[in-house]
């Protein structure tokens, strides 16, 4: 019979509906079911092995038939990744496959074996063998913050990729800030492009109760201001990638520190972007970028308030980061430990001795003032731990600031005072129920940067645009003596 063929041993072909037979949809379909057929032998034992965070690297042993060798019409192996094929290994003598995949996640990758008819009688077809599989995943994050000042001159140091590919983006030693930074230079030229530089994944997860912050430093030539030159800033979770912000090459600038809010991404692995594209390259000189930063910082605990009887000060605060607060409903891998409560000596400057040795679960705490006058200060942060590992402390919250004046005597708090905007820009307003005569300026480590003396008021604006970002202390002089007052400068 014209179609009737033996395997090379000798064993009689099978009929069509042998169970390991699958007919690729991309191919000629095969005869009908009721004409005589050949078995598809599938390959064996396939492993996948990660190398690295990036790399899984595929191996297995090729088909055999009865008599242990090689099937006939094998040619190849097709590989498929969460069922979407990837790569056709055209080599049946290859059995090994590179797989790089910089999207973090859980993967199972198949193989079948891919089989030319034209040995059996069937020129022009093709069929694959029924597949194997083998599951991984990608969970290298690096933890939280994350700071990337490139002193190892590498992106390998820290994991970076690129997407589609390098591009134009190099490792720069004679710019920085300070040395060295990273560049997407205009020459080569290219044209319509787009090339990323990615950060590795970072671990967000457990940050449920945290505000996340990505910081950098950019810095920018321009050889033809054509605005269609641009570096797009991108926040990567759930497997999608986000436009954060934008800078077009209108002029040249020094070195701009920018800040930008992520905290859509908390209890997600993340990654950052920095996408150079455009219509010229040839219009830039280059991108440069330095100092990139990735933290977070935990929600503090809300209304915080302070009342005092004598020399004993009463705190009181609501719990942080209820189950409410969440943005989405999600296993909870952060929780609140407790919280640590702070005080200044009677100079009310840091530093500020904490009070507690550990972290109290309670929402109140009562201390009892020295006899020495003066005005003390206080905050109270929130600690949080790693559900996964219990005890291990994720991060310790900021606060608000609030100060009581003791002269032996129960004074007003901070309800004396009314400070607005806060965080302030440009200008601050101060607002007291009794007249002031003074005021100064104080940063963190409480050098003064700002003082101003003058007659008595109730009402007073400052203009604070020559104060770097940051905080800092306001001490008001009144009748009633020193208050304090903590602001925040950010523009």
């Amino acid at each position: 019979m014209k179609n009737i063929y033996r395997l090379l041993t000798g064993t009689m072909i099978l009929l069509i509906g042998f169970h390991d037979l699958n007919v690729n949809a991309c191919t000629p379909s095969l005869p009908s079911p009721h004409s005589p057929l050949f078995q598809i032998f599938p390959a064996t034992n396939l492993t996948v092995w990660n190398l690295d965070c990036m790399d899984a690297y595929l191996v297995w042993d090729q088909p055999k038939n009865y008599s242990g060798t090689k099937p006939l019409g094998l040619i190849g192996y097709r590989i498929y990744c969460n069922g979407l094929l990837i790569h056709y290994v055209s080599d049946p003598d290859s059995l090994f496959y590179l797989d790089f995949n910089d999207i973090f996640g859980s993967y199972i990758d198949s193989l079948t074996a891919y089989y030319d008819l034209t040995v059996f009688g069937y020129p022009g077809q093709f069929a694959e063998s029924a597949a194997i599989s083998a599951s991984y995943s990608w969970d290298c994050s690096s933890v939280l913050p994350f700071f990337e000042p490139w002193d190892n001159d590498s992106f390998n140091y820290q994991d970076w990729v690129f997407s589609p590919s390098q591009g134009n983006w190099m490792l720069n030693t004679t710019i920085g800030d300070p040395l060295p930074a990273v560049s997407f230079t205009g020459t080569p030229v290219l044209t319509n492009y787009s090339f990323e530089l990615r950060s590795t994944s970072l671990n967000g997860i457990p940050l449920l109760c945290a505000n996340i912050y990505l910081e950098f430093d950019s810095r920018i030539t321009v050889n033809n201001p054509t605005s269609q030159e641009k570096l797009i800033i991108e926040l990567s979770y759930d497997n999608i990638w986000y436009k954060k912000d934008s800078l077009v090459n209108r002029t040249s600038s020094g070195w701009t520190h920018h800040i930008i809010d992520i905290s859509e991404a908390s209890g997600n692995d993340l990654r950052v972007g920095f996408r150079a594209t455009g219509k010229n390259s040839a219009d830039l000189g280059e991108w440069d970028i330095d100092n990139i930063r990735v933290y977070a910082v935990c929600y503090k605990p809300p209304d915080f308030n302070l009342k005092s009887t004598g020399n004993v000060v009463t705190l009181s605060w609501q719990r942080s980061c209820t189950e409410t607060g969440f943005k989405t409903p999600r296993n909870v891998t952060s929780e609140l430990m407790g919280y640590n409560v702070y005080r200044t000596n009677a100079d009310s400057l840091p530093p500020y001795s904490k009070l507690t040795r550990t972290p109290i679960p309670e929402t109140t705490y009562n201390d009892s003032l020295p006899l020495t006058n003066g005005t003390y200060c206080y905050y109270v942060s929130a600690v949080y731990q790693d559900t996964v590992n219990p005890g291990v402390i994720l991060c310790e919250s900021g606060s608000d600031t609030l100060c009581i004046h003791y002269t032996g005597i129960q004074e007003k708090n901070e309800s004396q005072i009314r400070i607005y905007p806060n965080p302030v820009a440009e200008v601050v307003n101060i607002g007291s129920d009794i007249p002031f005569t003074g005021i100064e300026i104080l940063d963190f480590l409480g050098v003064k940067v700002y003082s101003k003396s003058f007659s008595e008021t109730t009402h007073l604006s400052v203009s604070v645009t020559g104060l770097p970002s940051g905080n800092y202390f306001l001490r008001i002089q009144s009748s009633k003596g020193m208050i304090v007052q903590k602001i925040l400068v950010d523009r």
